[in-house]
């Protein structure tokens, strides 16, 4: 899907030390993933620009989301933020400040409460220690919302087609991690480059630079009109690599 209005972006000031270092956080599946010589054409970039280190965020735990890019040659990325924000590595190390943050997590109540009203939960892949994630139509999305909201638990939910219902701690989230991990590598947001393709990308576009690569789905195009974000014109890794260039981290 291309971007409908051409591309806009948010840019770095000029001028100021080229060396410093940048950093990219990427969602994984279809944006830097699903297109395998675009992955390669972004890694030969990084290898020539080390200043810009990678932070990869998915809606997936972090030892799903490592393992997809274990087999890719010369991609290091510097740390993972999985399950929709609620998991944080960097260097190898778990961040354990970060999730001692949300405090008595009572994942058992969210889950009983979707199940008992007959919706199928994601497979195991996609769960987490700070993340439910159900099949939920979205027909029977207000309905569902008002289910967990009415537990009373400090949550948040994220919703993205086709029919995906998440529902984590209101102090997580892609965006809130996203600059916890951009803070503890000592990188400004005006260096931060964020970049994804669906609704639940769409508070982490908010931080920094943000890119829409060129397959975004309707959804997150949609939300993004209003903020200044990069609509990129090439899929997945490419729209990246063009997001990076609009914000002058690649030149």
């Amino acid at each position: 899907m291309g971007p409908p209005n051409g591309p806009r972006s948010i840019s770095a000031p000029r001028g100021d030390d080229p060396e410093a270092s940048w950093l990219l956080v990427s969602d994984a599946d279809d944006t830097l993933l699903g297109h395998p010589e675009g992955l390669r054409t972004l890694t030969r970039y990084l290898a020539h620009y080390p200043q810009v280190g990678v932070i990869v965020n998915s809606s997936r735990p972090v030892k799903s989301v490592s393992a997809s890019f274990q087999p890719i040659k010369g991609f290091h990325p510097r740390g993972f933020i999985g399950a929709l924000g609620t998991e944080v590595e960097i260097a190898g190390r778990r961040a354990l400040g970060w999730s001692s943050r949300f405090g008595r997590w009572d994942r058992t109540l969210i889950h009983d409460t979707l199940a008992g009203m007959g919706f199928e939960p994601h497979v195991d892949e996609y769960q987490g220690t700070h993340k439910v994630s159900f099949s939920v139509p979205p027909d029977r999305w207000p309905e569902a919302r008002k289910a967990v909201f009415g537990t009373r638990l400090a949550i948040q939910v994220i919703e993205s087609i086709p029919s995906n219902f998440d529902v984590l701690p209101r102090a997580a989230g892609k965006a809130a991690a996203a600059r916890y991990a951009a803070r503890r590598l000592g990188v400004p947001l005006y260096r931060v480059v964020t970049s994804g393709d669906s609704a639940n990308d769409w508070d982490l576009l908010r931080v920094g630079n943000g890119v829409a690569v060129g397959n975004a789905r309707f959804e997150l195009l949609r939300r993004v009109q209003d903020i200044p974000v990069h609509l990129a014109r090439g899929r997945q890794a490419l729209g990246v690599i063009e997001g990076l260039k609009a914000a002058g981290a690649f030149r």
